[in-house]
């Protein structure tokens, strides 16, 4: 089964830290007559993307043993919340904001398969201003 990240650690990262990509897919071969041909690696390439996530100094145990434990050592792929869509709240056309019949406000529940970028360390944590508010990088790969 595969993981989901979960619910107590932070569902949102910082806007200022977002970065996607397209996933590097092509495989360009050398011609005799022109620049190269290309073609299409696979049918499928994951998409990176890097975010900044603020932690407490409790999330970030229970990150360490998510990391070890649920995704083997970061290994595994894992479900995580759409960086740019998930907990947004739901509106009608002229902006009125959706709720329900208790007034709680209808949000985006929007979770895509991901994992770890392979190729990079585990993400590691600093601390700014706050020494109980801890910051992390990290490099995550979109699958399909």
């Amino acid at each position: 089964m595969v993981a989901r990240w979960l619910k107590t650690l932070p569902q949102r990262g910082l806007r200022e830290g977002l970065s996607r990509s397209l996933g590097e897919n092509r495989i360009v071969s050398d011609t005799d007559t022109d620049g190269g041909k290309a073609r299409p690696r696979s049918s499928n390439a994951p998409d990176p993307f890097q975010l900044q996530m603020r932690f407490t100094t409790d999330q970030v145990e229970i990150f360490w043993r998510f990391w070890k434990v649920d995704l083997g050592h970061g290994t595994g792929d894992f479900w995580f919340p759409a960086p740019a869509t998930h907990g947004l709240a739901l509106a009608t056309s002229d902006g009125q904001l959706l709720t329900t019949e208790t007034g709680a406000i209808l949000t985006i529940d929007d979770w895509i398969l991901t994992r770890f970028a392979p190729r990079q360390p585990p993400p590691a944590f600093g601390k700014r201003n706050n020494p109980l508010i801890h910051y992390s990088v990290f490099s995550l790969e979109r699958l399909w």
